[in-house]
C-alpha cells in the first residue's frame, strides 16, 4: 500500500494493530487480527524514519521534516514536536511511558520528550561520543528501544556499542 519504501513498523503493544511508515510520508494503520488496511495518517512533509506505539492507540513517529508528532487515532488529529531550527532530523523514535518518547538524532542527540510539552524537557549532546572524523560531531544514533512502561531505555550507534539510560 506505500507508495515508497517503508522505513519503520511498530505493533500496538498485546494487540494486532500494526503501524507501518514510509519515505512516502505517510503512516499506515492496520488491524492484522481481521487482516485489514484501516487507515492512513498523513502529515509529514518528508519521509518518515521512526515510529513506535504503546498501550494506548496513539503512535509516535519522527520525520526527515524535523518533527516528531503523536498520532490521536480516536480524534482524526495529531501533535507536532519540533526541536528547534539548530536540531537535525531524528532516526528513531521510543516510547518509554505512553506519554513519554525519547528520539536520537543523526548528530548523536538524544532528546526526552513529554505530550505535555511542546519543546525536549532533557537532552543528552553526543550521547554515543565524538565521531573520529569530526571533533564537533557526535556518532549517530540509528536504533533506540525501550522496556515500555519503565524507566529503562537502549540506544544504539554506528560506532557499534549499546548505551543505556535510566529515564527520570
Amino acid at each position: 500500500g506505500h507508495k515508497g519504501p517503508v522505513t519503520c513498523l511498530s505493533f500496538r503493544t498485546r494487540t494486532l494493530q500494526l503501524f507501518s511508515g514510509s519515505e512516502d510520508r505517510c503512516i499506515r494503520h492496520y488491524n492484522l487480527e481481521e487482516m485489514l488496511f484501516l487507515e492512513t495518517l498523513y502529515g509529514h512533509q518528508f519521509g518518515v524514519s521512526g515510529l513506535d506505539c504503546h498501550r494506548r492507540e496513539r503512535p509516535v513517529s519522527v520525520g526527515r521534516d524535523r518533527t516528531a508528532r503523536a498520532w490521536k487515532i480516536a480524534d482524526d488529529s495529531h501533535l507536532i514536536f519540533r526541536g528547534g531550527a539548530k536540531v537535525p532530523p531524528a532516526d528513531t523514535v521510543a516510547l518509554v511511558k505512553d506519554d513519554w518518547f525519547v528520539t536520537g538524532h543523526e548528530n548523536g542527540l538524544l532528546n526526552l520528550w513529554s505530550l505535555d510539552k511542546k519543546r525536549a524537557i532533557y537532552s543528552v549532546d553526543q550521547a554515543h561520543g565524538i565521531s573520529s572524523e569530526s571533533v564537533s560531531l557526535g556518532r549517530s544514533i540509528v536504533g533506540l528501544t525501550s522496556i515500555k512502561g519503565s524507566d529503562v531505555v537502549a540506544s544504539g550507534s554506528n560506532d557499534g556499542y549499546l548505551r543505556f539510560w535510566k529515564v527520570q
